[in-house]
Parts: C-alpha cells; structure tokens; sequence
C-alpha cells in the first residue's frame, strides 16, 4: 500500500499537492539528493576515512549487525555504498556534534529521496544497513 494511502487512512484530510506547472521551478539550487557530502565540503576525504575507521574500530564491534571489511576505506564505500557511507559518516562524527548535525540532516534528507520517494530502487541491502546503524546509534 503506497504511503499516501495510509496517509489518507490515518488523516481523512490529507491532499496531496499537486506538480508545479513546467518552467515554474525555482533555478535555486537544493542539496543534491544523493548525499555526496565530500562534494559539498560538509567533510573531506581525510576525515570521511577517518570517520570509517572510528565506525569500524570503536562501534562496529558493539554492533556486529552491519560488517565493514577491514580493506574499505572511505573512498571506496561512498563509491560502492554512498547511502551506507553517509550513515556510517552520521553516527561516527559523535565527537563533533555540530558535523554530526550537519551529516544527520544530510542523511535525513536522502531517506527521504532515496527511500521514501525511490520505488524500487531502494530495495537493496544498502538501504536497510544504512538504516540499522542511523537507528542503533
């Protein structure tokens, strides 16, 4: 049952807005959605294979659920898994709370767009996992 269904179950009063008109779109840029907060200079490269490595040596072995190999790095989980990296990235930042806010609006945003509005493209594993460690911590 799509979520406006349940919506419109839960809150007899719900509408749905409807599309702007073509050509009626503001030229203002949004955060993109996919969440590449190294290209927005929310984190560098540095500290986002720093931030894996604190997830994998200080909390992953509390949270045995979600297994980072010891061979990945950063770069290569936010080519591979970009939503599993941001969440990695969200709940590793703890020292830094103002990042840690940063990176947290960040990955609530992609939930957004990437799962709730993705259809069938957000049944992978990523998703799921991403969405275990963001709930655990």
């Amino acid at each position: 049952m799509p979520v406006r269904d349940l919506l419109r179950i839960q809150n007899p009063s719900y509408t749905v807005q409807q599309p702007l008109p073509e050509g009626s779109l503001s030229t203002q840029s949004s955060p993109p959605s996919d969440g590449d907060v190294i290209d927005e200079d929310i984190v560098s490269v540095e500290k986002a294979d720093t931030l894996v490595e604190v997830y994998k040596s200080e909390m992953m072995p509390h949270f045995p659920f979600i297994i980072i190999p010891s061979h990945e790095t950063g770069t290569s989980l936010r080519h591979e898994k970009p939503f599993l990296f941001l969440a990695v990235l969200s709940v590793a930042s703890f020292h830094d709370l103002v990042g840690q806010e940063k990176l947290g609006n960040r990955f609530k945003t992609m939930v957004t767009d990437k799962v709730l509005y993705g259809g069938d493209d957000c049944l992978k594993l990523e998703y799921l996992q991403g969405l275990m460690i963001v709930l655990a911590w």
